[in-house]
């Protein structure tokens, strides 16, 4: 289980994994998003974070059953929310987190991490995926991918958060700025993602402009 834990709420992901196929078989969303506990959000509703996120897990416990709970990882990474906090309040939240989900009744699962993840690996990681979409049987796509196919060129997109921006398209082979991730392999060519942690490049303050 992966939680996608961005500035304006978290959203839980279940996959089954048998062999080499990977299919989701649920997910369900919680808001606001964890860096609003800091200022005290919603306390009526959702006293502490783990609060919020024993919905999610309430939810996991009605897709998994009572026997593979034990055996079952769930791993949350946040983003620009959590990215714009200073590393003390995050720690506080996290450890908050940790402390009361691993003590809550209804919580038997394993904890693989609860961090929040680097601007240009968020980058990295939609770039991947919005690849893998193109390259996916299950989504329609050209399932020659990169190494089947030497005329595949890379997708760009552009991921506008709630509290930052994704930008990623293909890139020349050529040194550049310090905002760039650049990937070497045999079949495709480099990729470039590009974050900038700025309020004004987010999806609420452009819907507002």
């Amino acid at each position: 289980m992966i939680v996608d834990a961005g500035s304006t709420g978290s959203r839980l992901f279940i996959y089954d994994v048998s062999g080499s196929k990977v299919v989701r078989v649920g997910s369900e969303k919680t808001t606001p998003g964890l860096s609003c506990f800091v200022y005290g959000c919603n306390p009526d509703k959702y006293p502490t974070p783990t609060d919020q996120y024993m919905k999610l897990v309430r939810y996991a416990n009605e897709i998994i059953p009572v026997e593979l709970r034990g055996k079952t990882e769930i791993t949350v990474k946040a983003t620009a929310g959590m990215r714009l906090l200073s590393e003390e309040d995050q720690d506080a939240i996290y450890a908050s987190l940790l402390s009361g989900l691993t003590s809550h009744p209804d919580f038997h699962y394993k904890i693989g991490s609860i961090s929040t993840l680097r601007g240009d690996l968020e980058g990295y990681y939609g770039l991947v995926s919005s690849n893998h979409l193109l390259t996916s049987d299950s989504a329609g796509g050209d399932t020659k991918g990169y190494s089947g196919n030497e005329g595949y060129r890379p997708v760009g997109s552009l991921d506008m958060g709630g509290s930052s921006t994704q930008v990623r398209r293909s890139k020349e082979r050529k040194a550049g700025a310090k905002q760039q991730l650049v990937l070497y392999s045999d079949r495709s060519p480099p990729r470039f993602a590009c974050t900038p942690l700025d309020r004004r490049f987010a999806s609420r303050p452009a819907h507002r402009r």
